[in-house]
């Protein structure tokens, strides 16, 4: 995964590799990745509005949820759906992609051990 690079009222932003972890995991905090799949046909502006927000405010930009909520709808009505497209698209690049490339094997368990209390699924050994 490479930064994601998103633009919002004309203002290109760029939100960095490392920080897509974190992302996830505000974004998660809002919504699951089968309901936005959702979005792409039938948009739920609220929560939409704030998991764009969270993106944009990691990246920088001063915004409020209520604002971003606001741009999305009036993209939508007025027929600039590639918009609320680029939202739901930049969310989903964060969660489908997941961990950053730059961290992948990091985080992995030794040989035999199960990661963070994880059961490991090579064993059949129960769990200690």
């Amino acid at each position: 995964m490479s930064d994601i690079i998103f633009e919002f009222r004309g203002q290109t932003y760029r939100l960095p590799e490392s920080m897509a972890f974190e992302a996830c995991e505000a974004i998660e905090e809002v919504a699951f990745l089968g309901e936005m799949v959702g979005w792409l046909t039938r948009p739920k502006f609220a929560k939409l509005g704030r998991c764009t927000a969270i993106l944009l405010r990691m990246a920088g930009a001063d915004v409020t949820d209520k604002e971003v909520k606001g741009e999305l709808i009036a993209a939508y009505r007025d027929m600039r759906h590639k918009a609320v497209f680029g939202a739901v698209t930049a969310l989903h690049a964060v969660l489908f992609d997941g961990v950053p490339e730059s961290v992948k094997g990091e985080v992995e368990a030794p040989a035999g051990k199960a990661a963070a209390g994880k059961p490991n699924m090579d064993s059949l050994e129960p769990p200690s």
